[in-house]
């Protein structure tokens, strides 16, 4: 592909202003560069980094919510939600429901709710 078509293909045309990708880029790499400075401060001054974010606001109105949308009981230790959360992505999966496009989505959207909830009870659990 010549230089020209490769620029089109980007999106690049004669007269238009790359100023936002520019400063979209810019603002991204200064955000690097600070997290990238504040990490090693961190270390350097023997701090723990901080606690992820879902960590810090769980509630436990929310915890009882991800046990239940895995259908198992409040407190259960890490193994049984994965073994839950396997069984469910086995029963739910959108692929067993390809014919009825009805219940595909209803079986995307509750696959959905249930990686939510693993994800959360993985890290409320280990973190």
């Amino acid at each position: 592909m010549s230089r020209w078509g490769k620029w089109l293909a980007e999106g690049v045309r004669w007269g238009a202003s790359n100023a936002p990708l520019v400063a979209r880029a810019t603002r991204r790499a200064a955000q690097v560069a600070t997290d990238t400075r504040d990490a090693f401060r961190r270390g350097l001054r023997g701090e723990p980094e901080p606690p992820p974010s879902v960590h810090q606001r769980v509630t436990p109105d929310q915890v009882a919510a991800w046990y239940a949308n895995l259908e198992i009981e409040p407190g259960a230790d890490f193994e049984t939600v994965h073994r839950a959360w396997k069984r469910l992505q086995r029963r739910y999966h959108p692929d067993l429901h390809a014919d009825d496009p009805d219940r595909g989505e209803r079986a995307t959207t509750l696959i959905q709710e249930l990686n939510a909830a693993y994800a959360g009870l993985k890290t409320y659990l280990k973190g």
